[in-house]
């Protein structure tokens, strides 16, 4: 009976068997947003298939940033912030038909 016990205090450090939500960073809730916003502006879009390809154009994009950029990088972050927002208005103007692939 006491291993269980032992076993049991030992098997983990959440209260009540729930885990506390993780925060984000400032810049981490940026780049949430931007995503969102990106997918809002796809989402906008008259043509489907557009719509799907810079979807896809998105997704590709911020998986490639998150697996070559460190995240204590800022500076790396921060511009590539101020990069995508300069692409997300591109997107959002009235002549934009769509990414190529």
């Amino acid at each position: 009976m006491a291993t269980r016990i032992a076993r049991h205090e030992s098997s983990g450090s959440s209260v009540g068997g729930r885990k506390r939500p993780r925060r984000h960073s400032g810049l981490q809730k940026e780049v949430l947003a931007l995503y969102k916003d990106f997918f809002k502006a796809a989402r906008e879009m008259e043509d489907i298939e557009s719509s799907d390809k810079l979807r896809q154009a998105v997704r590709d994009e911020f998986k490639d940033c998150a697996k070559s950029v460190r995240v204590s990088d800022f500076q790396r972050v921060e511009y590539l912030l101020r990069k995508g927002r300069k692409n997300l208005r591109t997107v959002k103007m009235p002549g934009f038909r769509g990414v190529q692939q």
